[in-house]
């Protein structure tokens, strides 16, 4: 667990370091390649969000904590645009 934590801290203290820096980040190339880690502390699942009881609709499964990892790949087309795509994996324990 103690592991777990020091990861967490070294991984926010760069994102907070990577926001400093973030004029700098396109140089080159001006592709910028960014990794994130998330960690969910709890979520829900509404079951019956299309129904038209209201009943139903606020029935909800509650869901534990879980680790979602990504990553975000960014090209810069001049000083004002910058177009991007990214994807994530997320585990989520029942």
């Amino acid at each position: 667990m103690r592991s777990i934590a020091i990861v967490v801290f070294i991984l926010l203290t760069f994102n907070i370091c990577q926001s400093q820096m973030r004029e700098n980040f396109f140089e080159g190339s001006g592709f910028s390649l960014m990794p994130s880690i998330n960690y969910i502390t709890s979520s829900s699942i509404q079951l019956n969000s299309n129904s038209n009881n209201i009943i139903e609709q606020n029935i909800t499964e509650e869901l534990k904590g879980g680790i979602g990892y990504g990553i975000a790949l960014r090209k810069r087309f001049g000083e004002d645009l910058i177009l991007g795509i990214s994807t994530q994996y997320i585990k989520i324990i029942l």
